[in-house]
Formats: structure tokens, C-alpha cells, sequence
């Protein structure tokens, strides 16, 4: 009876801990995927050193970073944000927490430096200058505070008539994107532009659309200010309303992608800072210092224009860094160290149930 006893307890005993071990292993298999937020989500939000320019942040300490000047555009160069002053023909270079990096250049040449894309391909900057003018801006080095700009071509004197537009391009102010994928070209459009002009990199036309992208007081015709681009789709902000949409490239059909509680101008993809479990899209304000990630899925919004690979993994296109920052508010995965947790926590209930078996059999029989 004894014996049988003390059977029944080691019995009771292995299978409660057998089942508080795969109840462990289950939790932690459960939670080995990355959170993921909702399209549209804020992932950060940063005030930009743009001291030295005219586009500083007039009142030190200013949480909102306002200043005098306007400045519209944002790149990405796959490790820092490139940031233009339209008022003083300035780019800035910030680490993605808004730290400046080294002095501002002046870019000999621009006038009116508006919207910024990076080909991440090659490390090409491109810009908006003059309100029509699409060109290559090569930065001095670090310390020089130097660059120029070269134009590649003026939209204004670009007909798209012969592709089935309604006229020359809109200009090149606030929207400006490199697309790598498929033949690399280059999007733009003018200042809350009624239509977004397609180009090949040497500015041949190649499409004009015309924007379909809401309405509200300050923007009667769904005008569009940023693009951004890196991947299948377009992605178009009407500044008044503080609106993206997805555009198709094919279809032009648009879609909201979502509302934000801040004025969108120029926009760039990241798919290195807050990867792998985040993809963003930077935007900028005109008139202050505050620069937003906001959500998009992984692999929707490659840097540098390029496409993301089958299966939603990313494409780093070779020429960017591929750094990517550690803050207290980038996601990572944790599915790898979880994974095996839940592996070896099922592995020892597994062990412990039958080391018990063989124990009942071997002595207390």
C-alpha cells in the first residue's frame, strides 16, 4: 500500500510538472512573433538639429523645433536622415534620433532646394531646385559644408502629351522619389500638384496621372506634396489634409493608407531603422524641425527606391550601409531566443515525464 502510495504522488507530481513546462513552452512559442503596429502607427518622432542654417529651430528648447525658414525635404541614405532648407539652399545630415552629424552643406548651384531622393543603388542624391529643375547633389566631405547641384532636366519643358497627359510636368518642389525597381526612374511632382509626372532618369516622359487624393479647405484639388516609393506602389501625401495614399503604378488607383496628426510635405522610405519587425516612411513639415516614422509592413517601402525581395524580407540594395539604430523604441524580434526557449522547455517536459516512467518501473515495482 506504501508503495503504491508514494506511485500515485510521483505520478501526480510529473504530470503537474510536465504540464507547467509545456504550458511555458507554449506561451513563449506564442509570443515568438514581433509585435507588429498598425499601418500608420507613429514609430518616432524627432526634432532635427538643423543649427547653422536657416532652418534652425528658432527658440532653443522649442519642442516643436519651429523656424523662420521652410524646409521640405527628407532623405534616407540607409544609416542617416538627409534634410534640405529651401531658404538658405542647405542640406543637413541627422542620425535618425535627430542628432546632426556633421555641418551643413550649402549646395552651390540650387535655388530653392525643395524635395530630396536617395538611390540607394549608388549613393546618388537627387533634388528639386528652382520649382522645376531635377538634379544631382554631390556633398562635400564631412567637414567642408560644401555641394553642388547639377541638373539632369526641367520638368516644365517636358510634354507628356505624346503618353496620353494633359500637358508639360507639374514641376519639382515638395514630391520627388528614385524608384529602382524595374527600369530605375524617377517620380516628381510640383507644389500641391494636381498631377504626378513619371520620368525615366534622364527625364523622358513616361506617364502623368492625375491625383486622386480627398479634399479639404487648404487643398480643393487632392494636390499631392510628398512621394515616396520602394516597392509595388506609390505613396502620395496631400499636405492640407495630412493624408497618405497608396497609388497603384499601374493602375493610378488610389487608396488611404492612413490620417496623421501632423503636415506631410516630402516623404522617404526606411526599411533598415526599425527592421526587421517595422517598415517606416520619414516625413517632413515646411516649418519646424519635427521629422515622423510612421508605420508601414515590412517590406512594402524598401530605402533607396529599391524592391523588397519575395516573402516580405527586405532588399538592401548594395552601395547603403545597412546599419540600423538600437533606441528604447525600436522593435526587434525576439523570436529566435523565445523559439528555442519553447524548444527546450517542451524537450524537458518530455524528459521529465519519462525519466518518472522509467523510475515508477525500475523502482518501485
Amino acid at each position: 500500500m506504501k508503495v503504491q502510495q508514494i506511485e500515485r504522488k510521483l505520478s501526480w507530481l510529473l504530470t503537474l510538472g510536465a504540464l507547467m513546462l509545456l504550458a511555458v513552452a507554449v506561451f513563449a512559442a506564442s509570443d515568438a512573433t514581433p509585435t507588429q503596429a498598425a499601418d500608420g502607427a507613429n514609430l518616432r518622432t524627432i526634432i532635427a538639429d538643423r543649427t547653422g542654417t536657416a532652418c534652425a529651430t528658432t527658440v532653443p528648447g522649442d519642442v516643436n523645433g519651429n523656424h523662420a525658414g521652410i524646409g521640405v525635404g527628407i532623405a534616407f541614405d540607409g544609416t542617416n536622415l538627409l534634410i534640405s532648407c529651401y531658404t538658405d539652399n542647405t542640406v543637413t545630415k541627422v542620425s535618425t534620433l535627430g542628432v546632426q552629424i556633421e555641418p551643413p552643406h550649402v549646395i552651390a548651384g540650387a535655388t530653392f532646394l525643395g524635395a530630396l531622393a536617395y538611390n540607394g543603388a549608388n549613393g546618388d542624391l537627387y533634388g528639386c531646385s528652382d520649382f522645376n529643375k531635377v538634379g544631382k547633389i554631390t556633398l562635400g566631405p564631412p567637414l567642408s559644408g560644401t555641394g553642388t547641384f547639377a541638373m539632369v532636366f526641367d520638368t516644365s519643358t517636358i510634354s507628356f502629351v505624346p503618353v496620353g497627359g494633359s500637358g508639360n510636368g507639374s514641376g519639382c518642389f515638395d514630391g520627388l522619389a528614385y524608384d529602382g525597381t524595374g527600369t530605375p526612374s524617377i517620380w516628381a511632382s510640383g507644389d500641391v500638384s494636381p498631377t504626378t509626372e513619371h520620368y525615366t532618369l534622364l527625364g523622358g516622359a513616361i506617364k502623368q496621372f492625375t491625383n486622386s487624393l480627398g479634399s479639404c479647405p487648404s487643398n480643393t484639388f487632392g494636390g499631392n506634396s510628398g512621394i515616396a516609393v520602394g516597392g509595388a506602389n506609390l505613396y502620395l501625401s496631400n499636405n492640407g489634409c495630412s493624408q497618405i495614399y497608396t497609388v497603384n503604378k499601374t493602375s493610378y488607383s488610389s487608396t488611404l493608407f492612413a490620417s496623421f496628426p501632423a503636415r506631410i510635405e516630402d516623404m522617404e522610405c526606411d526599411s533598415v531603422t526599425f527592421a526587421p519587425a517595422h517598415g517606416a516612411i520619414w516625413s517632413i513639415d515646411a516649418h519646424d524641425n519635427i521629422l515622423n516614422a510612421w508605420e508601414i509592413a515590412p517590406g512594402l517601402c524598401a530605402f533607396g527606391g529599391g524592391a523588397p525581395a519575395v516573402g516580405g524580407t527586405f532588399d538592401l540594395i548594395s552601395g547603403g550601409s545597412g546599419s540600423r539604430a538600437s533606441s528604447a523604441d525600436t522593435q526587434r524580434s525576439s523570436a529566435p531566443p523565445i523559439a528555442a526557449l519553447a524548444g527546450g522547455l517542451a524537450a524537458a517536459a518530455l524528459a521529465l515525464v519519462m525519466g518518472g516512467w522509467y523510475a515508477r518501473r525500475r523502482w518501485l515495482r
